[in-house]
Order: structure tokens, then C-alpha cells, then sequence
């Protein structure tokens, strides 16, 4: 094989320029006082250049993503607690772009191994109840079909924007969209150390992932009676046991799965489990000690010898019976958190019991814990309570509490409305003084008139206005209040309204006559007697 001619330097503004094509297209450029270190700097980066190893699966340029996921499976997500989890999220990406599912499995010797396998769907309902759930996130799944099937390089961080505002949409949880996207994060990020992607980019730098939010559970008394009542029916004692050492303990149920006989010291108090992030040593009380202590030892070695889909559907019968259909089985991981810390445990001793590293979660329990709380605002209320008003109930419903209170307003306004004008008007009559009546000239001419004598008119009383007032004020006020009260109720009917009084002074309306008015509280009242 003939040698590859060298890149020369040239001369460029008083030094010497040295220039070279790397395997990954860039072309780095450095200046030399002399031509020799020039020349010795293009050795070194063809020596390095030539020395590289071929990137995994042809690099960016020739992987698509479901490619490079199926690699992630198999170097990374096998050996990884959470792996089950994992290996769903990376199906749905192999799914879409015509490749084989994976799953984990264990050979005799205890050896994890990724294993390929075509999806049976069994029972004709269950593959309807599938097809029902694929319906609802069929958004998502087409846009996952369609990243699988790019290329890496060709990624964009709008393309993985995109997913996140789908996945939103479609009722996805911010949980489960910031698993999605640290999945596809950390492969982007170890592909150019670890794969030799060198010049590749991870797209999904600079997105901001959500965070999980705080799960509070919690069972009443009663609620705690019923599920321990429904447990003792399960037709295997043990699972009664699992139960128990899942809340005392607080570990997972791949943990209680996974855990062993060998690995537990009944005498210390010391157990060793598996966990996400590896096994842990953690410490039983004294209660979980004594229920291990008589629990059967079966001859696999396993402390609870379920599978699964058995614990599980057991767990569906339990929640069943005892009337708490959305308590799933994790959630007695997080009945048991609250429990110690309700109990005193703080914070570093929490951490411990839980099993995480830091304390972030191991607070979000203290701060749920409310029980000091409580007991402190109880004593401080019993020396003098914060409000010392008596609180009613409200009676009916909202609209037709405000059209009554509405309408009382209304009345208790008119009310006082008439005392003004009554007094008003009385005040006027006594301090105006009487006017004379004037007197006709005699006329000698005019004979005397036989006809009977027409009395002259005179000005209405303050009586008179005031009962002219009133019937106005009534008319107004019905309409006010048919107003307000027709979306709750229908107005009573009005009496009639009192005939007006004439010249004379008769009225066919009784004095004592009773006027009401269409409200939630009826005032009674008399008309004035005339003047």
C-alpha cells in the first residue's frame, strides 16, 4: 500500500500554516515559526487521525435512532435496575422502525441477556383493551415511529420539542416525558466518548426537562382495616407477609422479588437487596424481623417466591375488597415513608430507610408529614382561636341565596325611602301656613244661579302623595325583583296595586289593606289615612 502523500505547510503572514483533514470532516489549522514544526505538528494529527478506531454501527451518519437504541439496550439498560422499564420506552422506537422487540432474560447460571421476540397477543379481549390504549397516544406513536426511523445526524432539537409538546398533549404525565427524554440524553452524550462519534452533538441539549411531582398517599384508619382484612382472604398466607415487609421496610417490589435468604441476617437485623442503582445494605426493625422469622423458607433461596404479574393481580383482588381501587401496590412504599416519618425519623435516618442517596425525597416526606403540626395548632386554638366568629351554614344553593339577600336589600332600601318622604312631607305641612282663598267680585248682572255649589279644588295632601309614591315604588320594585329571582325561582303574584285616590277623597282601597312585595323577607305595612 503506496503512503498517502502529506499535507504541506505554507507561508501565510510571517509563519508557517499547517493544515490537516480529519476523519470526522473537520480541518483543524495551526501557525509555526519554522517549517519543521510544521511539518512534525501534520505527522502527529495523520498519526492520530490513522490510530482512531471506526465509529460503532458507521457513525451518526449511518445509525438511525432505533439502531442506536437497540445498542443501548444491549451495553447499558441490561445491566440497569430499572431495566424492564427501559426496554418498553426503547420497544416503542424498534417497533416503529420495523425491528424486533427485546427483553431481559437470565440464563441457568444467573446471567442477565437480551433476547429478541415477536409480541403473542393471547385473549381477543386483552388485544382489544390494547388496541384501545394505542388509540388514545397514537400521536405519540406515529412521532416515535417517525425519530426512529431518522438517521443521528440528521436530529434536530426541535424534532425531540416536538415530542414533548405531543406527549403533553396526549395526557402523558411530566414523569413520564422526563424518562423519555433522559433515556435518548444519556445515549447522545456517551455516543461521542464511547461509541467514537466524534463531532457529534447531543439534540436534546438545551431542552428543559419538568419535574416529577410529589406523590401524596395516604389511608385512613378504617381504609388500613378493610386492606388487611381483604389480605388475611388471599389464598397464599405469604402474600399477606409481602405486604407487610413492603410497608415496614419501604423497598420495591422488584427488590422483594429479587431478595434472598442468603442475603438476610436475622440475628443483626441486616439485609442485602438489589435495587435500581445496585445492592444495598439496609437495616430491618423489629417488626419486619419477627415476620420474616416466621415466615416458610421454600427451597429456591427466594424470601417471596412470586412472580410479578402474581403480585400484581393479587394486589387488584385486595384493593377490590377493601374498597381503595386507585391504591396501587407502589404506593405502600410510600404509606411506609410516611408512616417512619411521622414517627420521628428525620431526614438522614429516612434516606436510609428508603435506600436513596440523597436526601431530596427523603424531605418531601418530612414536609408532607403534618402531624406536629396539627397537634400545635390544636393547643394554640383551644387558648383563643384565631377567628372567634361563628361561622353559619348556608342553606340552598349559591344563586338563590344571593337573589333573597338581594331582594331584602331592595326592600329594606324602599322602607326606608318612604320613612324619609313620609317625614319629609309631614314637616312640610306643619311650618307652611295656610293660604287664603280668594273671593269673586259680585256681579249685579248675574242672576243667581239655582244650580247646586261645585266646591273648589284643592292641592293633594301629603297623604295623597304619598300613597301616589307608594304605588310607583311598588310597580318598580316587582320589576326589580322579577328580575333578580328569575333563574332561581318564580316570583309570587303581586296583589293588585291600590286604585289612586280622586279629587274627593274616596278610595275603594281599604286603609288597613295589607301591601307585599315579591322578596325573601315580607314586610307588612299599612297605608296611610288620608289627611
Amino acid at each position: 500500500m503506496a503512503n498517502k502523500r502529506l499535507p504541506t505547510p505554507r507561508k501565510y503572514r510571517g509563519r508557517w500554516q499547517a493544515q490537516v483533514t480529519l476523519s470526522n470532516g473537520k480541518r483543524p489549522v495551526e501557525s509555526f515559526d519554522t517549517h519543521n514544526e510544521a511539518k512534525q505538528w501534520i505527522a502527529e494529527m495523520i498519526a492520530l487521525r490513522d490510530s482512531e478506531h471506526e465509529p460503532e454501527l458507521g457513525g451518526p451518519t449511518q445509525t438511525t435512532l432505533a439502531q442506536a437504541l437497540r445498542l443501548y439496550a444491549q451495553t447499558y439498560s441490561l445491566i440497569k435496575g430499572g431495566c424492564d422499564a427501559e426496554l418498553t420506552r426503547i420497544n416503542n422506537y424498534l417497533v416503529g422502525a420495523g425491528m424486533s422487540r427485546v427483553r431481559r432474560r437470565t440464563d441457568p447460571q444467573g446471567k442477565p441477556f437480551i433476547e429478541e421476540y415477536e409480541l403473542k397477543i393471547g385473549a381477543k379481549a386483552f388485544a382489544e383493551h390494547r388496541d384501545k390504549r394505542l388509540a388514545k397516544r397514537k400521536p405519540t406513536y406515529d412521532l416515535i415511529a417517525e425519530l426512529g426511523r431518522k438517521r443521528c445526524s440528521m436530529l434536530k432539537p426541535m424534532d425531540f420539542r416536538t415530542l414533548m409538546t405531543t406527549m403533553k398533549t396526549d395526557g402523558l404525565s411530566a414523569s413520564t416525558i422526563q424518562k423519555e427524554i433522559a433515556l435518548l440524553r444519556h445515549m447522545f452524550r456517551l455516543a461521542p466518548k464511547e461509541w467514537s462519534w466524534k463531532g457529534f452533538e447531543d439534540p436534546t441539549e438545551g431542552l428543559k426537562l419538568g419535574t416529577s411531582n410529589s406523590r401524596f398517599v395516604f389511608l385512613t384508619t378504617a381504609q388500613q382495616e378493610r386492606m388487611w382484612a381483604a389480605l388475611e382472604e388471599c389464598d397464599r398466607p405469604e402474600y399477606m407477609g409481602l405486604v407487610a415487609i413492603c410497608v415496614e421496610t419501604t423497598l420495591r417490589k422488584g427488590s422483594l422479588l429479587q431478595w434472598r435468604w442468603e442475603n438476610t441476617d436475622l440475628e443483626n437485623r441486616i439485609i442485602k437487596v438489589p435495587s435500581k442503582t445496585g445492592d444495598v445494605v439496609m437495616p430491618l426493625s423489629q417488626h419486619a424481623a419477627n415476620i420474616l422469622a416466621n415466615m416458610p423458607r421454600p427451597e429456591t433461596g427466594r424470601v417471596f417466591p412470586f412472580s410479578e404479574n402474581a403480585v400484581q393481580e393479587m394486589w387488584k383482588g385486595v384493593r377490590t375488597k377493601a374498597g381503595i381501587p386507585d391504591f396501587q401496590f407502589r404506593d405502600l412504599r410510600h404509606l411506609g415513608a410516611t408512616a417512619w416519618a411521622r414517627r420521628g425519623l428525620n431526614a438522614h435516618e429516612l434516606m436510609r430507610v428508603l435506600g436513596h442517596k440523597t436526601l431530596a425525597q427523603a424531605l418531601s416526606y418530612i414536609n408532607l408529614v403534618s402531624l406536629d403540626m396539627l397537634d400545635a395548632l390544636d393547643q394554640a386554638a383551644a387558648v383563643s382561636p384565631v377567628v372567634s366568629v361563628s361561622i353559619p351554614a348556608v342553606e340552598g344553593e349559591g344563586n338563590a341565596v344571593v337573589s333573597k339577600r338581594r331582594s331584602q336589600r331592595l326592600a329594606e332600601a324602599a322602607l326606608k325611602r318612604r320613612r324619609e318622604m313620609v317625614e319629609a312631607l309631614t314637616t312640610g305641612e306643619q311650618t307652611r301656613p295656610a293660604e287664603p282663598v280668594p273671593t269673586a267680585a259680585p256681579q249685579a248682572s248675574a242672576p243667581p244661579s239655582t244650580s247646586p255649589s261645585t266646591p273648589p279644588s284643592t292641592p293633594p295632601s301629603a297623604g295623597e302623595l304619598v300613597a301616589q309614591q307608594w304605588q310607583q315604588d311598588d310597580l318598580k320594585l316587582s320589576k326589580d325583583a322579577e328580575a333578580a329571582s328569575t333563574a332561581t325561582h318564580t316570583p309570587p303574584e303581586l296583589p293588585p296595586s291600590p286604585e289612586p285616590v280622586d279629587a274627593a277623597g274616596s278610595s275603594s282601597v281599604n286603609p288597613a289593606q295589607v301591601v307585599r312585595r315579591p322578596s325573601a323577607v315580607v314586610y307588612d305595612f299599612a297605608l296611610r289615612k288620608r289627611a
